[in-house]
């Protein structure tokens, strides 16, 4: 373990031990010898006479710009587990990497700020770009880059409701614990799944946090019942809902459990360690003013575990999760970790109903820690820290 230094007057990085010589970063930038005291300092582990490793977490200049006026717990949390146990993280944007360089933020401890200072190209690339829709433009020449430069990256890219959907239904052990799902491409589509369930969720493909999503019920008189996290509504008929023309899935509801007698989903956060996929740990989310959807920026609200009325089949779900990550890891480039949102019958049925990418970040501290310390072990592996 060595110790580096920032000296914000010149823009260099540093180290202090005279009679040793030390590279950093992908492409084994030379840490030079200076002796002036800074206050910025950082633990680096070493591994013969390169030091690292540098943890590049990619997001958007929005985010980048808000650092110091909200809190951004995952990232804080990040740089803590990794100052002690050896390594830096530095956050930048798309347009922050550059040939041989990013101009990223680090955390700096005395001040409790985030500062701004080049660094080498990172050893590992965490992807938490929080744009769906822009996404792909923005990292394209960034994932272009690292792929030549070979450096590991995770979380390539947003998952889609529909290519997860498929994904998993392949496989025969998740399947029977899957909805009916089929991808909305005419009114026919939605009528045939009310003639078979009389109740349905329209999901967009590719949308987050609940937005978007509504319900819809038949009635014996043909009417339709329209719901969602901010309106009901009753329509004369299928004809009249406006159903939208493209991007949405229709998916069978799911009578789950209730808590106080309000429905509740689990929210599972699932990291890779060692070949498998483990839970760090699971929420509970509740729908406390309707029935749509239980995300927290729509209504719900958080619970513990302990409230519910039985005890959760750990064993059960710890083989579910692995088993939708390794069909996830199979099909995309590396899956280092996503969450599931899962609800369970009164029967004690277990159905997911949605898998994401790049996990919200839990409010429980404990599931983050846990969460963190996966992160870590695997950013060390990766780059043979």
């Amino acid at each position: 373990m060595i110790t580096v230094y920032y000296s914000e007057t010149d823009d260099t990085w540093y180290h202090q031990e005279l009679h040793s010589s030390y590279v950093w970063g992908t492409q084994d930038v030379e840490l030079p010898v200076k002796l002036d005291p800074t206050k910025a300092s950082f633990r680096l582990r070493t591994r013969g006479s390169k030091a690292g490793p540098i943890i590049g977490i990619i997001t958007s200049n929005a985010v980048l710009n808000t650092l110091n006026q909200k809190q951004h717990l995952l990232f804080k949390e990040i740089h803590q587990a990794l100052q002690q146990t050896g390594g830096i993280l530095v956050l930048f944007s798309p347009e922050q990497f550059h040939k041989h360089y990013v101009y990223g933020s680090y955390f700096e401890e005395i001040s409790d700020q985030w500062c701004h200072a080049t660094f080498p190209l990172p050893d590992f690339i965490y992807n938490r770009f929080p744009n769906r829709f822009t996404e792909h433009k923005k990292l394209k020449t960034l994932m272009f880059q690292s792929k030549l430069l070979r450096i590991p990256l995770f979380n390539t890219s947003f998952f889609s409701k529909w290519e997860t959907y498929e994904l998993l239904s392949k496989n025969p052990t998740i399947q029977k614990h899957l909805p009916d799902t089929r991808l909305l491409l005419s009114l026919e589509d939605v009528r045939t799944m009310l003639k078979n369930h009389q109740k349905v969720y329209l999901k967009p493909i590719h949308g987050s946090k609940g937005k978007g999503i509504f319900t819809l019920t038949s009635h014996q008189d043909g009417s339709i019942q329209y719901e969602s996290s901010h309106q009901k509504k009753t329509y004369p008929s299928l004809e009249h809902v406006p159903i939208p023309t493209r991007s949405y899935l229709v998916q069978e509801t799911i009578d789950t459990d209730t808590l106080q007698d309000m429905r509740y989903d689990l929210r599972i956060l699932a990291n890779r360690f060692k070949k498998r996929y483990i839970i760090s740990g699971i929420g509970v989310r509740q729908s406390e003013r309707q029935t749509v959807t239980t995300h927290t920026l729509n209504g719900g609200i958080i619970k513990s575990i302990e409230e519910l009325s039985y005890d959760i089949d750990h064993s059960f779900l710890t083989s579910l999760v692995d088993a939708c990550g390794q069909q996830l890891h199979q099909h995309f480039q590396f899956v280092g970790e996503f969450s599931l949102d899962i609800g369970r019958t009164k029967a004690g049925d277990y159905y997911i109903f949605e898998i994401n990418a790049k996990p919200m970040v839990f409010d429980e501290p404990h599931i983050r820690s846990v969460g963190i310390k996966h992160l870590i072990r695997l950013f060390y592996k990766l780059t043979n820290f």
